[in-house]
């Protein structure tokens, strides 16, 4: 993340910023969904549970969604109290010398809230994953945060979800600050990557920058990296970073989820 604030955002004392604590309200976040892909001969009832449904999390409208305060899980409802109720959690999980939110709590925590403008040279904000190093050394690896996102039914029974697709974006590095490295739960396939990443989104070959000091604004897409899961009940991210130094200014670092759309289809009781 790089310090191109707009009028929502305060500046910070390092290239990057912090949401306003507007910011850290639950996010305006909806699941919405397109036609289902059925036979004209037979069309199904509109409100027929077990048609498939082509679904993609709309950004743009109000919906049912709960942040904890703390930033450390996030859960949108598709269709609540119908037959065919879908949810997508996030949790977060910490593993070693890592914070939600900022390295000093008082600049703040938008964790597992919106972005307050569009990202990753997409029309719509992110998903915000944030998170700060406490130790006074770097970690790499052995501090970590990993993101977790899971689908249940109505009765928090896991289902399965095909063609998803999503979008992490703002992957960068500022030299003496953070250095994003991300990897993915197996079963994926990368379908695009921003100029200014590589890697192939393991833990052994991180998706990340070239260089240590490679910061991208949060609009640009060059940071960005497209992910496919043909059919998945669930799928986490892995986020930490490689910095190899600290210049004593902060350790935050910042990644947001976007473009998230997949199938469902209901099979218990069809």
């Amino acid at each position: 993340m790089s310090d191109h604030p707009s009028g929502a955002i305060a500046p910070r004392v390092t290239r990057r910023t912090v949401a306003r604590g507007a910011a850290w309200s639950a996010p305006a976040i909806a699941l919405c969904s397109t036609a289902p892909a059925v036979s004209a001969s037979t069309p199904p009832r509109p409100e027929d549970p077990c048609v498939p449904q082509d679904l993609v999390v709309d950004w743009s409208n109000q919906a049912v969604w709960t942040r904890d305060p703390g930033g450390a899980w996030a859960r949108a409802v598709l269709n609540a109290g119908k037959p065919n109720e879908l949810r997508m959690t996030v949790a977060t999980r910490i593993v070693g010398s890592m914070r939600l939110g900022s390295i000093d709590g008082a600049k703040g925590n938008d964790s597992l809230a919106l972005s307050p403008e569009p990202i990753g040279g997409t029309p719509d904000p992110g998903l915000t994953f944030h998170q700060s190093q406490t130790s006074a050394q770097p970690g790499g690896w052995n501090n970590r945060v990993i993101y977790s996102v899971a689908f249940t039914d109505g009765a928090g029974a896991p289902v399965v979800v095909s063609n998803l697709r999503f979008t992490i974006t703002d992957i960068d590095s500022t030299a003496g600050d953070f250095w994003d490295c991300v990897a993915l739960s197996s079963g994926f396939a990368l379908t695009s990557l921003g100029a200014g990443v590589h890697g192939s989104g393991t833990t052994s070959d991180p998706l990340r920058t070239t260089a240590e000091n490679g910061p991208v604004p949060n609009h640009s897409g060059q940071g960005s990296a497209q992910v496919f899961y043909p059919k998945t009940g669930g799928f986490s991210i892995a986020y930490w970073s490689a910095a190899t130094y600290f210049s004593g200014v902060d350790t935050d670092q910042k990644i947001f989820l976007s473009n998230i759309s997949f199938r469902y289809q209901k099979t218990i009781g069809c």
